[in-house]
């Protein structure tokens, strides 16, 4: 099992290896997955441990793959959102919850400086992932009261 920190910088050097194809923003399908190689399921793995040391985080759920419904990169501002896949353990039924990632990226590959990871609406009751790929929603980001916000600031001598 790869700690924190090594999910953290193989995430980054992923994003590093497909900037190019986020600058470009090519949306041909109703998620980025297609474009960001293992992102997604970085990106998960990422959250999935950090959610392990957290307080009130169900220790019976795994979170599975993410889905990147928008992605935004300005200056040097990456910003990832969509859903999380997760499921509980002995059971083969998934649901998702919405996510947003921030990051501010470095100047050169692989270096970053911090990031947001928003997770899971209190206000909203995860829905199955059967009935997700169904009926996806447009839901405002911006007006979630989100469970958990986990902020990840690094000094300079962290970098």
């Amino acid at each position: 099992m790869k700690s924190k920190e090594e999910i953290e910088l193989i995430l980054f050097e992923e994003i590093w290896i497909y900037i190019e194809k986020i600058e470009s923003n090519a949306l041909i399908s109703e998620t980025y997955n297609h474009i960001l190689g293992d992102v997604s399921f970085i990106l998960s793995g990422l959250l999935n441990e950090i959610l392990k040391t957290k307080e009130g985080w169900d220790k019976s759920k795994w979170i599975d793959d993410s889905l990147i419904e928008e992605l935004v990169l300005k200056k040097n501002k990456l910003i990832f959102s969509g859903v999380m896949i997760w499921g509980i353990h002995d059971s083969t039924e998934q649901w998702v919850d919405h996510f947003k990632f921030e990051t501010d990226l470095g100047q050169k590959s692989p270096e970053f400086i911090n990031y947001t990871f928003l997770y899971e609406d209190l206000d909203s009751r995860p829905l199955l992932y059967e009935d997700y790929k169904t009926t996806r929603s447009d839901k405002n980001l911006e007006n979630i009261n989100w469970r958990f916000i986990l902020n990840r600031k690094y000094t300079q001598d962290a970098i």
